[in-house]
């Protein structure tokens, strides 16, 4: 396995370049965008019926980081393509290696693109790799299982700190005193400003 330096952004645009050199690689995003057309958004059905166009998909991560798959890669599986994925190995776990391409597994971006024109040009290849289950054995994983996200959402709602308003001052003074005590003035009045005096003060 080819270790790559965690520069998404770098690594990406090189993996575009290198594929377009030699296919053409139509680019709908923001950047290196070559078809005129960029998707509204990040996400949504928008970007559904672009993806259901096309064979392939790139879909890198923004970071290597265990536990970050995100969108960018199942995307592409909802919409019946199959993913060029580079990001967290930890996805293998779940996620079935026979339908998808996992450009880490290759020596370089040389070899991985060598694979994709293959599969281009062998349409029964192809078939067979849009054919698997996404996912490892067909069934979703327990980590993505209802129990396993009320787990998480409880966990984090616990450890949510109180808003500063709503916590108690560790005073005896309850906040609407220590405002009535800031309006105490020297001449015992406890409302409005502080009695106005002319010049600076001086010492004795």
């Amino acid at each position: 396995m080819h270790k790559y330096e965690d520069r998404s952004v770098a690594i990406r645009t090189r993996f575009f370049h290198a594929l377009n050199r030699r296919a053409k690689v139509d680019a709908f995003g923001p950047a290196r965008n070559n078809t005129g057309f960029t998707v509204p958004g990040v996400a949504g059905e928008a970007k559904q019926r672009v993806l259901r166009r096309c064979r392939f998909h790139i879909a890198f991560e923004n970071r290597l980081t265990p536990g970050w798959t995100t969108e960018k890669f199942t995307d592409a599986f909802e919409a019946n393509t199959v993913p060029i994925y580079w990001g967290d190995e930890h996805a293998l776990q779940w996620f079935n290696p026979k339908a998808f391409i996992n450009v880490r597994k290759f020596r370089d971006f040389g070899e991985c693109c060598d694979f994709i024109l293959h599969l281009e040009n062998t349409p029964s290849e192809y078939l067979s790799m849009l054919a698997e289950p996404p996912l490892l054995g067909n069934r979703v994983p327990e980590i993505y299982s209802h129990e396993k996200l009320l787990e998480f959402l409880v966990r984090e709602i616990e450890r949510v700190e109180m808003p500063v308003a709503r916590r108690r001052w560790f005073f005896p003074l309850t906040k609407w005193r220590l405002v009535r005590r800031d309006r105490v003035h020297e001449d015992g009045s406890r409302n409005g400003p502080p009695p106005f005096r002319r010049g600076f003060p001086t010492s004795a």
